[in-house]
Protein backbone atom coordinates (compact mmCIF):
# COMPACT_ATOMS: atom_id res chain seq x y z
CA UNK A 1 0.00 0.00 0.00
CA UNK A 2 1.25 3.49 -0.89
CA UNK A 3 2.18 6.02 1.82
CA UNK A 4 -0.71 8.33 0.89
CA UNK A 5 -3.15 5.42 1.11
CA UNK A 6 -1.90 4.44 4.57
CA UNK A 7 -2.13 8.05 5.73
CA UNK A 8 -5.69 8.27 4.43
CA UNK A 9 -6.71 4.99 6.02
CA UNK A 10 -5.31 5.94 9.45
CA UNK A 11 -7.06 9.29 9.18
CA UNK A 12 -10.38 7.67 8.30
CA UNK A 13 -10.54 5.26 11.26
CA UNK A 14 -9.50 8.02 13.71
CA UNK A 15 -8.13 5.74 16.46
CA UNK A 16 -4.90 3.73 16.37
CA UNK A 17 -4.86 1.05 19.09
CA UNK A 18 -1.35 0.84 20.53
CA UNK A 19 -0.07 -2.38 22.07
CA UNK A 20 2.59 -1.90 24.73
CA UNK A 21 2.72 -5.03 26.89
CA UNK A 22 5.29 -7.01 28.82
CA UNK A 23 5.07 -10.40 27.12
CA UNK A 24 4.61 -11.57 23.55
CA UNK A 25 1.78 -13.98 24.22
CA UNK A 26 -0.42 -11.30 25.77
CA UNK A 27 0.43 -8.87 22.97
CA UNK A 28 -0.50 -11.39 20.29
CA UNK A 29 -3.76 -12.10 22.12
CA UNK A 30 -4.52 -8.37 22.24
CA UNK A 31 -3.65 -7.85 18.57
CA UNK A 32 -5.95 -10.62 17.46
CA UNK A 33 -8.76 -9.27 19.62
CA UNK A 34 -8.34 -5.74 18.23
CA UNK A 35 -8.47 -6.87 14.62
CA UNK A 36 -11.27 -9.41 15.13
CA UNK A 37 -13.40 -6.80 16.87
CA UNK A 38 -13.31 -4.53 13.85
CA UNK A 39 -10.30 -2.23 13.91
CA UNK A 40 -8.32 -2.33 10.67
CA UNK A 41 -5.11 -0.90 12.08
CA UNK A 42 -2.91 -1.12 15.15
CA UNK A 43 0.57 -0.31 16.39
CA UNK A 44 2.91 -2.61 18.30
CA UNK A 45 5.70 -0.86 20.19
CA UNK A 46 9.21 -2.25 20.02
CA UNK A 47 9.28 -2.15 23.82
CA UNK A 48 6.97 -5.17 23.64
CA UNK A 49 8.99 -8.42 23.70
CA UNK A 50 8.92 -10.23 20.36
CA UNK A 51 7.32 -7.29 18.55
CA UNK A 52 8.66 -8.27 15.12
CA UNK A 53 7.34 -11.82 15.38
CA UNK A 54 4.01 -10.57 16.72
CA UNK A 55 3.49 -8.34 13.70
CA UNK A 56 4.63 -11.06 11.33
CA UNK A 57 2.05 -13.46 12.78
CA UNK A 58 -0.74 -10.88 12.77
CA UNK A 59 -0.03 -9.99 9.14
CA UNK A 60 -0.34 -13.66 8.22
CA UNK A 61 -3.71 -13.90 9.94
CA UNK A 62 -4.97 -10.45 8.90
CA UNK A 63 -3.22 -9.63 5.61
CA UNK A 64 -5.39 -6.59 4.91
CA UNK A 65 -4.76 -4.95 8.28
CA UNK A 66 -2.40 -1.99 8.56
CA UNK A 67 0.05 -2.75 11.33
CA UNK A 68 2.84 -0.45 12.37
CA UNK A 69 5.69 -0.34 14.84
CA UNK A 70 6.07 2.19 17.64
CA UNK A 71 9.10 3.16 19.75
CA UNK A 72 11.28 2.98 16.64
CA UNK A 73 14.78 4.35 17.23
CA UNK A 74 17.17 3.05 14.55
CA UNK A 75 17.25 2.45 10.79
CA UNK A 76 17.77 -1.23 11.65
CA UNK A 77 14.41 -1.17 13.44
CA UNK A 78 12.85 0.07 10.21
CA UNK A 79 14.54 -2.62 8.11
CA UNK A 80 13.56 -5.42 10.49
CA UNK A 81 10.05 -4.00 10.71
CA UNK A 82 9.68 -4.04 6.94
CA UNK A 83 10.83 -7.66 6.86
CA UNK A 84 8.13 -8.44 9.44
CA UNK A 85 5.47 -6.80 7.28
CA UNK A 86 5.17 -3.43 9.04
CA UNK A 87 3.18 -0.75 7.20
CA UNK A 88 4.20 2.33 9.19
CA UNK A 89 6.83 3.37 11.71
CA UNK A 90 6.38 5.67 14.70
CA UNK A 91 9.05 7.20 16.92
CA UNK A 92 8.67 9.33 20.06
CA UNK A 93 10.94 11.97 18.47
CA UNK A 94 11.96 13.38 15.09
CA UNK A 95 15.00 11.58 13.69
CA UNK A 96 16.54 12.33 10.30
CA UNK A 97 18.17 8.90 10.09
CA UNK A 98 14.78 7.25 10.52
CA UNK A 99 13.30 9.58 7.91
CA UNK A 100 16.03 8.64 5.43
CA UNK A 101 15.52 4.92 6.12
CA UNK A 102 11.77 5.29 5.61
CA UNK A 103 12.18 7.25 2.37
CA UNK A 104 14.74 4.75 1.09
CA UNK A 105 12.24 1.93 1.65
CA UNK A 106 9.14 3.92 0.65
CA UNK A 107 7.35 3.42 3.98
CA UNK A 108 5.43 5.84 6.19
CA UNK A 109 7.37 7.44 9.03
CA UNK A 110 5.47 9.27 11.79
CA UNK A 111 7.78 11.17 14.14
CA UNK A 112 6.89 12.30 17.62
CA UNK A 113 6.98 16.07 18.05
CA UNK A 114 6.00 18.54 20.75
CA UNK A 115 6.75 22.09 19.63
CA UNK A 116 5.91 24.23 16.59
CA UNK A 117 9.63 24.19 15.75
CA UNK A 118 9.62 20.39 15.56
CA UNK A 119 6.42 20.36 13.53
CA UNK A 120 7.91 22.90 11.12
CA UNK A 121 11.01 20.76 10.79
CA UNK A 122 8.92 17.69 9.97
CA UNK A 123 6.87 19.69 7.47
CA UNK A 124 10.02 21.02 5.81
CA UNK A 125 11.13 17.42 5.32
CA UNK A 126 7.92 16.58 3.48
CA UNK A 127 6.00 14.88 6.28
CA UNK A 128 2.24 15.39 6.47
CA UNK A 129 1.52 13.44 9.66
CA UNK A 130 3.14 13.80 13.07
CA UNK A 131 2.55 12.32 16.49
CA UNK A 132 2.00 14.88 19.27
CA UNK A 133 3.63 13.36 22.34
CA UNK A 134 2.98 13.45 25.21
CA UNK A 135 -0.38 15.01 24.34
CA UNK A 136 -2.19 15.43 27.65
CA UNK A 137 0.73 16.70 29.77
CA UNK A 138 1.46 19.50 27.29
CA UNK A 139 -2.08 20.81 26.94
CA UNK A 140 -4.22 18.17 25.28
CA UNK A 141 -7.08 19.26 23.06
CA UNK A 142 -6.47 23.00 23.57
CA UNK A 143 -2.85 22.62 22.53
CA UNK A 144 -3.71 20.63 19.39
CA UNK A 145 -6.34 23.21 18.47
CA UNK A 146 -3.80 26.03 18.81
CA UNK A 147 -1.43 24.20 16.45
CA UNK A 148 -4.05 23.87 13.72
CA UNK A 149 -3.99 27.60 12.98
CA UNK A 150 -0.39 27.79 11.74
CA UNK A 151 -0.35 24.19 10.46
CA UNK A 152 -3.78 23.69 8.80
CA UNK A 153 -2.56 21.01 6.40
CA UNK A 154 -0.85 18.80 8.99
CA UNK A 155 -2.38 15.61 10.38
CA UNK A 156 -1.89 15.24 14.13
CA UNK A 157 -1.85 12.01 16.15
CA UNK A 158 -2.02 12.94 19.83
CA UNK A 159 -0.71 10.14 22.04
CA UNK A 160 -0.08 10.00 25.76
CA UNK A 161 -2.93 10.27 28.26
CA UNK A 162 -5.56 9.63 25.58
CA UNK A 163 -8.55 7.61 26.83
CA UNK A 164 -12.28 6.96 26.48
CA UNK A 165 -13.12 10.11 28.37
CA UNK A 166 -11.20 12.61 26.24
CA UNK A 167 -11.11 10.96 22.81
CA UNK A 168 -14.43 12.53 21.67
CA UNK A 169 -12.94 15.99 22.29
CA UNK A 170 -9.87 15.15 20.22
CA UNK A 171 -11.93 13.65 17.41
CA UNK A 172 -14.07 16.78 17.25
CA UNK A 173 -11.00 18.51 15.80
CA UNK A 174 -10.17 18.28 12.10
CA UNK A 175 -7.21 16.27 10.84
CA UNK A 176 -6.82 14.40 14.12
CA UNK A 177 -6.34 10.68 14.69
CA UNK A 178 -5.49 9.50 18.20
CA UNK A 179 -3.09 6.81 19.36
CA UNK A 180 -4.22 5.00 22.50
CA UNK A 181 -2.61 2.28 24.61
CA UNK A 182 -5.77 2.35 26.74
CA UNK A 183 -7.59 0.33 24.07
CA UNK A 184 -5.86 -2.67 25.64
CA UNK A 185 -6.28 -3.58 29.30
CA UNK A 186 -2.96 -5.05 30.45
CA UNK A 187 -4.63 -7.09 33.17
CA UNK A 188 -7.26 -8.53 30.82
CA UNK A 189 -4.69 -9.29 28.11
CA UNK A 190 -2.37 -11.05 30.53
CA UNK A 191 -5.30 -13.09 31.84
CA UNK A 192 -6.45 -13.75 28.24
CA UNK A 193 -9.90 -12.56 29.29
CA UNK A 194 -11.54 -12.25 25.90
CA UNK A 195 -14.82 -10.84 27.20
CA UNK A 196 -13.30 -7.90 29.08
CA UNK A 197 -10.76 -7.28 26.32
CA UNK A 198 -13.37 -7.28 23.57
CA UNK A 199 -15.79 -5.07 25.51
CA UNK A 200 -13.12 -2.41 26.02
CA UNK A 201 -12.03 -2.53 22.38
CA UNK A 202 -15.65 -2.28 21.27
CA UNK A 203 -16.12 0.85 23.38
CA UNK A 204 -13.27 2.51 21.53
CA UNK A 205 -14.46 1.25 18.16
CA UNK A 206 -17.85 2.88 18.75
CA UNK A 207 -16.15 6.26 19.06
CA UNK A 208 -14.88 5.95 15.50
CA UNK A 209 -18.48 5.73 14.27
CA UNK A 210 -19.80 8.76 16.15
Amino acid sequence: MEINEINAALKSQRIIPVIRLYDAESALFAGRAILKTGFTNLEVTLTTPGAFNIVKELKKEFPNAMIGFGSVFTPKNVEEGIDAGGDFFVSPHFDEELLRAAKLNSVLYIPGVMTPTEIGRARKNGLKTVKIFPAEPIGGVKYIKSLQGPFPEMNFIPTGGVNLGNIPDYLALRNVTVGATSVVSREAAEAHDINVTTNIIQSYLELTKA
